[in-house]
């Protein structure tokens, strides 16, 4: 990551996830944040505040959110993220689609580790699919022709998270998938950090 001035686009993203930030009662300071560096291709800013927990995220979102977790807290589900806002506010960088990456089709979690491919945490792709939600006015889920896995969160017992969005019902799914299942409606966001 690099101390990054950031330019007129990134300026009016910051302000846009301050407003959507405040609007859930959560204080936001851009002052000493990091950007990741531009990449061609990943034009999409994910803004995480300092102290963001998975489970907050979810109870913040407009929609219902389906668990393959028995109702159990998020927080603790999620055993491992390759990046905690409980460290500080950091922001990443994603392709702005709406299904997640295509070019990505078909790899697991353990082959996207050989690969040193960085993918997306829960925790970030549900605050994408917040913010989404907020610019689309509630008319589309992200996701819904495919899962987006996070490979950036593990969950106890050697599973990975995916979520599905819509599905008719008007909310995203969570699921949990082996480190080593693939499938190719089963894809991963890759994230510049």
């Amino acid at each position: 990551m690099e101390n990054h001035g950031g330019d007129s686009k990134d300026f009016k993203n910051l302000d846009e996830w301050g407003e959507l930030y405040e609007e859930d009662g959560i204080k936001v300071d851009f002052s000493h944040l990091l950007l990741p560096k531009r990449r061609k291709g990943f034009d999409r800013l994910i803004f995480i505040p300092e102290g963001l927990k998975i489970q907050q995220a979810c109870d913040n979102l407009r929609f219902p959110v389906g668990t393959d977790f028995e109702n159990r807290n998020l927080d603790e589900v999620v055993i491992k993220n390759d990046r905690d806002s409980a460290k500080g506010a950091y922001a990443i960088r994603v392709r702005n689609r709406v299904n997640a990456d295509e070019e990505m089709k078909n790899p697991s979690a353990n082959d996207l580790l050989r690969r040193r491919i960085s993918g997306i945490t829960l925790l970030e792709r549900i605050q994408y699919e917040r913010k989404h939600f907020k610019e689309t006015g509630g008319r589309g889920f992200l996701d819904y022709d495919v899962t987006n896995l996070c490979p950036g969160s593990r969950i106890a017992g050697g599973y990975v998270p995916g979520v599905h969005g819509g599905g008719g019902w008007g909310g995203i799914n969570i699921w949990l998938f082996g480190v080593d299942f693939s499938d190719d409606s089963l894809r991963p966001r890759v994230v510049v950090a």
